[in-house]
């Protein structure tokens, strides 16, 4: 017997989609940082051993120091939002400075940011928080930057639920 339809939908393996940012080496003197390139590059290679387990695919983009500007962090965002389908499962990693303003708002600090005009050269949560709240697939974003910790629980959840996510991962 020999079947010449399609795979069913139950039997296809997800694809892995990782974003793995961390910025060292910013240009402001006194601004390095110690592991956050290190810990992008190693938590990329360690998805990349996923392969062939249980997802058909692990598709990751490492942007580490100079390579993570604004405009290259969230036109990698976007592509896995454009890109993931239902079914796969998406890792967002984002490591090096952060900062609230006045108004408490959160930024993650690019490596081409302007200091003081965080509103057009920093990427707002709130971006971040629109563009992987459309990703079709599960997703889990780890932010490991000073303040991130200010991020409430409430707003953190408006993305996803972790407890459902990291159930379905294995």
């Amino acid at each position: 017997v020999h079947w010449a339809g399609a795979v069913p939908a139950a039997q296809l393996k997800p694809v892995l989609w990782v974003l793995s940012i961390g910025i060292a080496k910013y240009p402001q003197p006194g601004w390095t940082l110690g592991l956050p390139a290190k810990d992008a590059t190693d938590l990329s290679a360690a998805f990349r051993q996923q392969l062939g387990g249980f997802y058909s695919d692990v598709k990751t983009t490492l942007l580490t120091n100079e390579q993570a500007t604004r405009g290259t962090v969230l036109r990698a965002l976007s592509d896995i939002r454009s890109n993931a389908k239902e079914g796969d499962f998406a890792v967002v990693f984002l490591s090096g400075h952060g900062v609230a303003d006045t108004d408490k708002t959160y930024y993650y600090l690019p490596v081409d940011f302007v200091k003081d005009d965080y509103l057009t050269s920093a990427v707002s949560f709130d971006d971040i928080t629109k563009i992987v709240s459309g990703i079709k697939a599960r997703t889990v974003l780890f932010i490991d930057t000073c303040r991130s910790g200010g991020l409430n629980e409430a707003r953190l959840s408006a993305i996803a639920d972790i407890n459902s996510i990291a159930g379905g991962m294995s």
